[in-house]
């Protein structure tokens, strides 16, 4: 198991409701979806089309933001 968190139409996430807004879109749940792998992340679930990822990630993923500041995910909102 690579680790990595997929939300798609058809799965159900703990505490992810049609009503939630994620990604930097700041849109609700629709198609695929990755989490960060940052337990800091404050945006946590991004859309693959937003984060122009095409398959499933092989390794743990982390958004742009928490890659280039890891330990201050606040920074996450600058995406």
């Amino acid at each position: 198991n690579d680790g990595n968190q997929i939300m798609s139409d058809g799965m159900n996430i703990e505490n992810s409701q049609q009503e939630n807004v994620w990604c930097v879109c700041q849109t609700p749940k629709s198609g695929n979806m990755i989490k960060c792998h940052n337990e800091l992340c404050k945006i946590q679930w991004f859309h693959w089309k937003c984060m122009h990822i095409n398959h499933k990630p092989r390794r743990k993923w982390h958004c742009k933001s928490c890659r280039k500041h890891p330990t201050h995910a606040e920074m996450c909102k600058d995406q």
